[in-house]
């Protein structure tokens, strides 16, 4: 279905018409399959072998498959984190002002999140440190860093080869060395060495100890095939179902020499071309006659079993905005469950790793933190309501009524359950130390027994 559509040609006898007008079949002895076959696309069995152009270029030619990489990686890091820095009990607002404004220079969050997305893509993504420091030599292992210029995110088919240290005294032996980066540039292409101290290596899932990885894609990658041949097909169908047919019928039996110029005035036939027949031809155009399947049946059970493979919901491979859909969703709220733990249990240590790093070198201060991730969605008015109101029923039931044992007293209540800070709730009069009402009626029963 690329360049210019053909339309399709039959040259009919007077019998073949009458069988087609009562049958709507086109016998397969037409014009257009006797000379140049109707171009049925051959459909290739599923590849053993997935290359890293086979993976660019369904990223690029498939919606589904460039959601599946980059919803996630932007989820990941779409809301950031804050960094609490502290020494001993006390906030450290130096080390946490160093740190912001390291992100803020260097575009931490976008190097890193395109690292990522390579990482999904690709496998592997690295971040390269561009260094100021004494030895000036990026093939060599970083000395008395003094500064960072710059962040730069490359992906695994940019890497030409990675070297490990293979000295059997080495303390580092069996460890990546270095990483031979293919860097376009005005003159070309070349290729340079950079030392694994200057790299971040950005890889989330393996098998066999592979530096390299795995992709999101490959899991998935037969059946995004299935998908874009169902696509294909149904294309194809509505386009042959629509698109008129053009018959030619004529009385008796014409000569060879006489279908061999009726097939050349009309192999590029339109409803704009003029042609002049002999006078016992007739030429009619009638449209097809069979009705083209409903794809939905076929492609929905594709799409959600892609959306199993990748572990992203089929409303966000489809392009549904997060906040469209309903946060009690289970599929929805597990999705976040596994993107929090990326965020936890992978994207954070590289961050860490990356800041110790830099206060290693003196770049940023000495001290501890933490990193905070902001919350991954925001809860409206009405459903920050009936989260309060069913904490309140939960720590009603906990304190009971009096008629069965209580499961907490009410302090335990209101602070585990309700968060409630031990003064709320106490009377605006006890909080400024004045007696209240109700306790100064306690008083005077008390002084009225006396």
């Amino acid at each position: 279905m690329s360049g210019r559509p053909r339309r399709r040609i039959a040259i009919l006898g007077l019998e073949q018409l009458q069988e087609f007008q009562q049958g709507g079949r086109i016998p397969r002895y037409a014009l257009e399959e006797r000379r140049q076959g109707f171009g049925a696309r051959p459909f290739k069995l599923f590849q053993t072998t997935i290359g890293k152009d086979d993976l660019k270029y369904l990223y690029k030619r498939d919606g589904l498959a460039a959601n599946a990489v980059d919803v996630p990686a932007y989820d990941v890091f779409s809301k950031w984190f804050k960094v609490r820095a502290y020494n001993g009990n006390v906030v450290d607002s130096k080390l946490d002002d160093a740190i912001w404004e390291i992100n803020q220079r260097l575009n931490v969050k976008g190097v890193f999140l395109e690292a990522y997305r390579y990482c999904r893509l690709y496998g592997l993504g690295i971040v390269v440190l561009g260094l100021v420091d004494s030895v000036g030599d990026i093939s060599q292992p970083p000395e008395e860093a003094r500064g960072v210029e710059y962040l730069a995110a490359y992906s695994s088919a940019e890497i030409s080869r990675i070297l490990f240290d293979e000295d059997p005294e080495s303390r580092t032996y069996g460890e990546i060395q270095a990483y031979e980066i293919n860097v376009k540039g005005k003159a070309g292409t070349q290729t340079k060495t950079i030392h694994a101290g200057r790299v971040v290596h950005v890889m989330e899932r393996t098998l066999e100890k592979s530096p390299w990885g795995l992709n999101i894609l490959e899991p998935a990658y037969d059946l995004f095939q299935i998908l874009k041949n169902i696509d294909w097909a149904a294309g194809e169908a509505y386009y042959q179902n629509a698109s008129p047919t053009f018959v030619l019928s004529y009385e008796g039996t014409p000569s060879e020499e006489q279908l061999d110029q009726a097939e050349e005035y009309l192999k590029e036939i339109s409803v704009k071309s003029r042609y002049i027949k002999p006078k016992n031809w007739e030429l009619t155009t009638v449209t097809g006659s069979g009705q083209a399947l409903d794809p939905t049946r076929y492609w929905e059970p594709i799409v959600e079993r892609i959306a199993g493979a990748v572990k992203v919901p089929k409303q966000l491979l489809l392009g549904t905005a997060a906040g469209a859909l309903a946060s009690g969703q289970v599929n929805l709220a597990q999705y976040y469950k596994d993107i929090a733990s990326i965020q936890s249990d992978f994207i954070e240590p590289l961050l860490m790793g990356f800041y110790r790093r830099l206060q290693e070198w003196g770049i940023l201060p000495k001290g501890d933190f933490d990193l905070v991730w902001n919350p991954l969605w925001e809860l409206d008015e009405r459903e920050r309501a009936q989260l309060e109101l069913v904490k309140v029923q939960t720590a009603r039931t906990l304190v009971g009524d009096g008629t069965a044992p209580a499961l907490a007293t009410v302090e335990e209540a209101r602070k585990s359950i309700l968060g409630l800070e031990p003064q709320l709730g106490l009377g605006a009069d006890e909080r400024r130390g004045v007696p209240n009402k109700r306790a100064c009626e306690d008083e005077v029963q008390e002084d009225s027994k006396v």
